[in-house]
């Protein structure tokens, strides 16, 4: 697997699936429920957790994404390879866009600043 696949804390999965902590706690319990997560405590800072894939896991995460690259190509499958290099450097900014449009929890939860200060 690729370094993505490093145990993160349940905050930096909610933020990149932008989900609420509580909603991404239910989550959590369901995949370990499944056997494809586990929650492990830091060794530095007992009161950190993080949640790593399972083997079990990873290999879901394997089969998923073999099966959406296989769904990707059959429905671009028409296009040249022009039309598709136009289409993913559209969804490229599309996502690009969104990253910096759509706020993170981090940033919904900061308070506001004084603007007096």
């Amino acid at each position: 697997m690729t370094s993505s696949s490093r145990p993160l804390t349940i905050s930096a999965i909610g933020e990149k699936v932008l989900l609420a902590s509580a909603s991404m706690t239910s989550a959590i319990d369901r995949l370990e429920k499944r056997g494809l997560v586990r929650r492990k405590t830091c060794d530095s800072d007992r009161r950190i957790r993080f949640v790593e894939l399972t083997d079990g896991g990873k290999g879901f995460i394997e089969e998923i994404y073999a099966r959406h690259v296989k769904d990707l190509e059959a429905v671009t499958s028409a296009l040249d390879d022009e039309e598709r290099r136009v289409i993913y450097d559209g969804l490229k900014k599309i996502g690009l866009a969104a990253k910096v449009a759509v706020p993170t929890q981090k940033d919904d939860t900061e308070s506001p600043q004084d603007p007096s200060a």
